[in-house]
């Protein structure tokens, strides 16, 4: 006989792949305690190992609230010990909690962009605020609101919470956060409902917890205006009729007047047929001098037209050629490959000039990345895409900045003094959505900044990718009434996971059985369902489902989507 070690199957059916075992100590009841923590979040977990009918069974919600634990100790048959760098657990191993308890979720405190609070008191899970108050209905001038709430549930700072602001019942939940505040600003008329839950640290969600509202509509959008439009209208129509009906009679008036008058010389001064011959020779005459008059107009429109046509092909001359040099400024294919070995680009404008554009670069170690959208598409957005390239590539080479967020903030000084914004007020709104990246070449660490543009990740997890989004701060790179500055986000890739950047021309675009336009979510599933693709399949697929969409519609935008693979920098 001899002695082996056996792989108990209880690490690959209850721990995660890649979970470190930090101590592994034996109970009273011949049970035993674990200390271990996953590759992923890096935080030390507590499981207690014990033996039911004959297998050995993993339990780790009684321990949950326990966090950054270094060692576990049991201490006798009912006290068990753990301990941190700050802090120390003592636990009653017999206790019998039950974790499925629910916690309610509160609503706290409701208000409007003017700080003025609309509700403060508390709304509870499965009350809706209709029962506690009276619909509210905000003025449209004030159609941003936010909301405040909280759990009660006390173990541990790890409560997390997940809302939705619903119309028509068309809004899903958002993704879990530890935030217990929710702003949404420029709200569009109509009623709402404000739904938030909460789950405490062992898992268990609330009920979840309602507000009803109402944003008025703005005066020129009421009911009473509209009739005012109508009754206007018609007031109109009626002065023209009634005119026109008075200018008709008029004409008949003076018409009766000349065939009298024509009838009585007739009658009367049948010596003169003769002169009215003449007469008519007369008008003739002249008749045949309008004719050549308006043979000499006929002339000049014809010649004008010519003129036209010829200035026309001058403009779409110079637009094609605008479109060529744009073509230049933009980095090639074969220049991209030369940085990077595995990408795709879906680049089609609108019109002839396009204001979108995409930018690569190498800095050091460092590999630049940027898709952009200037405001407007045609021959104006080309001229600012054309100077917002300019103006990137100047500002990346800039030793001073060290980060996407810097550069962006840089860009919008620029871009501000060269299209003399002052005030937001003055302003044209001119500026620029941008999602702009830096990968270190060596360690695959991402830095990134967006103005309006999210970056989207999908990495590979078994056999079902995960997408994971990046948001963007909700300002474009110019004036802005809420300009604050640009937070840099930062995210560590892995071999063969996928990056997209997008501009908003894709999922705005009109199509579909209904008209409608075709939205971020659902690119999201498509990018989803694509990545794990090639990257030639990959641009055929997400090409075909946008033209499929489309179909004899117009495209409403500029479409620009370029997707990365991770792989040999």
């Amino acid at each position: 006989d001899k002695t082996q070690f056996i792989k108990d199957k209880l690490y690959t059916a209850e721990l995660k792949k890649n979970t470190e075992i930090l101590q592994f100590e034996k109970s009273s009841e011949n049970n035993f305690w674990l200390l271990a923590k996953e590759t992923e979040n890096n935080n030390p977990f507590v499981a207690k190992i014990y033996k039911r009918n004959g297998t050995f069974h993993i339990r780790k919600k009684p321990y949950k609230r326990f966090s950054g634990i270094n060692a576990v100790y049991q201490d006798g048959d009912s006290l068990l010990w753990a301990i941190n760098s700050k802090t120390l657990y003592k636990y009653t191993i017999r206790n019998n909690k039950n974790f499925k308890n629910k916690a309610s979720c509160l609503l706290r405190k409701i208000s409007l962009v003017n700080d003025s609070v609309i509700f403060s008191g508390v709304i509870s899970s499965g009350k809706s605020a209709d029962e506690t108050s009276q619909n509210v209905k905000i003025d449209y001038i004030n159609n941003d609101i936010s909301f405040k709430f909280s759990l009660t549930s006390y173990e541990g700072n790890k409560n997390e919470y997940s809302y939705k602001l619903e119309r028509n019942n068309k809004k899903s939940w958002s993704i879990w956060t530890e935030s217990n505040f929710k702003e949404y600003t420029n709200l569009y008329e109509g009623k709402y409902t404000f739904s938030v839950k909460g789950r405490n640290v062992y898992g268990t969600e609330s009920e979840p917890v309602k507000y009803t509202f109402e944003i008025l509509p703005p005066w020129y959008r009421t009911w009473y205006l509209y009739l005012t439009y109508v009754i206007l209208l018609i007031f109109l129509i009626w002065g023209f009729v009634k005119l026109n009906a008075k200018r008709l009679e008029q004409d008949n008036i003076r018409l009766d007047n000349i065939v009298k008058e024509r009838t009585a010389e007739i009658s009367t001064q049948k010596e003169e047929i003769q002169t009215q011959a003449d007469y008519l020779e007369d008008v003739n005459n002249e008749l045949n001098q309008k004719n050549e008059e308006i043979s000499t107009i006929a002339e000049n429109l014809k010649e004008a037209n010519f003129k036209i046509n010829i200035k026309n092909k001058y403009i779409i001359d110079s637009i094609n050629y605008a479109q060529k040099i744009q073509k230049a400024a933009l980095p090639s294919d074969t220049e991209i490959s030369k940085l990077i070995s595995d990408f795709f680009i879906i680049y089609k404008p609108k019109d002839i000039v396009s204001g979108d554009f995409y930018f690569v670069k190498k800095r050091g170690n460092y590999l630049i990345l940027a898709v952009a959208d200037c405001t407007g598409h045609g021959v104006p957005g080309g001229f600012l895409a054309m100077m917002s390239m300019a103006v990137l590539s100047d500002v990346i080479q800039d030793p001073e900045i060290t980060n996407p967020a810097s550069a962006l903030e840089k860009m919008r000084t620029v871009i501000k003094q060269a299209l003399h914004q002052n005030t937001y007020l003055e302003s044209q709104n001119e500026g620029i959505e941008i999602a702009l990246c830096a990968i270190n070449i060596k360690d695959l660490s991402l830095d990134y900044a967006g103005a309006n543009h999210p970056l989207f990740i999908t990495r590979q997890k078994g056999e079902e990718p995960e997408i994971i989004e990046i948001d963007a701060d909700p300002q474009p790179v110019g004036i802005h009434y809420k300009e604050k500055p640009f937070e840099l986000k930062q995210f560590q890739l892995q071999e063969n996971d996928m990056i997209y950047m997008f501009s908003d021309g894709y999922f705005d675009q009109f199509g579909g059985p209904n008209k409608k336009k075709f939205l971020l979510n659902n690119l999201k599933k498509i990018l989803k369902e694509v990545s794990s693709e090639s990257i030639k399949i990959q641009k055929r697929k997400i090409l075909n489902a946008f033209n499929s969409w489309k179909g004899s519609n117009k495209q409403v935008d500029d479409v620009l989507l370029f997707g990365i693979r991770v792989k040999n920098f």
